[in-house]
């Protein structure tokens, strides 16, 4: 069980850091257009 956990919880923070950096990447996106 432990060791599936360890599989998991990489996997999981990954997929957060890519939500983190697409979140700041539509700000960032939406600004250019707002500027525009």
């Amino acid at each position: 069980m432990p060791t599936k956990l360890e599989k998991i919880s990489p996997k999981v923070h990954g997929t957060h850091a890519q939500a983190q950096k697409n979140h700041t990447c539509l700000a960032n996106s939406s600004r250019g257009s707002n500027l525009l």
